[in-house]
């Protein structure tokens, strides 16, 4: 499974951003932009509630109920930074490092965590 995994096989579900080609992750390059731009609306000091009502008003992807936990989910996601963890809710995860070829940079990723939340 360790080379399955590192060779971009990952066996979850299609995030956004990501399509698959022969059962490997590789960006989407339709939908990769909507994830960059949450990352920049964060790091721009955006809550996840804001970008949440952003998204919602302007229909990204034809929805209009996008929320709060979403864009914390995809924030905290470790695939757009190109790695990946398994087992993520067991005592011994195992970090993968650079598995797919990443939507943000791993600077960007990090750097989310240093803006202040807006209440």
């Amino acid at each position: 499974m360790v080379g399955t995994i590192k060779s971009g096989h990952i066996l979850n579900r299609t995030p956004l951003g990501f399509k698959r080609i022969d059962k490997k992750l590789v960006q989407n390059l339709i939908t990769k932009d909507i994830i960059v731009r949450v990352f920049d609306l964060y790091l721009e000091g955006k809550s996840h509630q804001t970008i949440a009502n952003i998204y919602s008003k302007e229909k990204v992807l034809g929805k209009t109920n996008w929320y709060d936990s979403t864009i914390q989910k995809i924030l905290s996601y470790e695939l757009y930074k190109g790695d990946f963890v398994n087992d993520k809710r067991t005592k011994t995860p195992t970090y993968y490092e650079n598995v797919v070829d990443p939507i943000v940079s791993k600077k960007m990723a990090r750097s989310k965590v240093c803006v202040s939340f807006d209440y």
